[in-house]
């Protein structure tokens, strides 16, 4: 009798825990390229840079029906980026906690797969300097003015976090030793 009881409660366990959703904290680096900046910039950046500028963090669990997310959505939010000597946090959008938005393809979402960033806009402004941040359909840029009137643009990408990579790989593998 207490082994068809442990049982049931077992099965009633697993069937309630499977019904929620699979959340994960995502974690993309923003990458800038083809940086082209006026020299005596106040953020000390010269032309030619690239790399890694900042991040974003999210969790796919408060992305709603449209693949957006923010602030006011997920408290788990974070957007920060460092041009140069400065920092710029999402903190620094003046329409924060409604912007800045990222966008996810709601496809990837779906099918458990590595979320995919279609969007993000901001504009942040800190002490005199702004950057605008424009990312649509794979396609974006950076804009930043400094007080004095200098600019830099770039190119920007979203890169996945080195340790999901990781884990998307190491999770393959073992796919590969199981079935041999």
């Amino acid at each position: 009798m207490f082994k068809k009881v442990s049982v049931i409660v077992f099965c009633a366990c697993v069937a309630l825990f499977s019904m929620q959703s699979q959340a994960a904290l995502i974690k993309q680096d923003i990458v800038v390229n083809n940086l082209v900046a006026d020299p005596g910039n106040a953020f000390g950046i010269a032309s030619g840079f690239s790399g890694i500028i900042g991040h974003v963090m999210f969790d796919t669990d408060n992305v709603d029906a449209f693949g957006d997310v923010n602030a006011a959505t997920d408290p788990s939010f974070f957007l920060q980026m460092t041009l140069g000597n400065k920092t710029f946090t999402m903190f620094d959008d003046l329409d924060f906690p409604d912007f800045p938005v990222l966008s996810l393809d709601p496809a990837s979402l779906m099918a458990g797969m590595m979320p995919v960033i279609t969007g993000l806009d901001t504009v942040l402004v800190n002490g005199g300097d702004e950057v605008e941040v424009f990312f649509f359909g794979g396609l974006g840029g950076l804009f930043a003015t400094d007080a004095s009137g200098n600019t830099v643009q770039a190119d920007i990408t979203f890169v996945p976090e080195p340790s999901a990579i990781a884990l998307l790989v190491l999770g393959g593998l073992m796919l590969r030793l199981r079935r041999r």
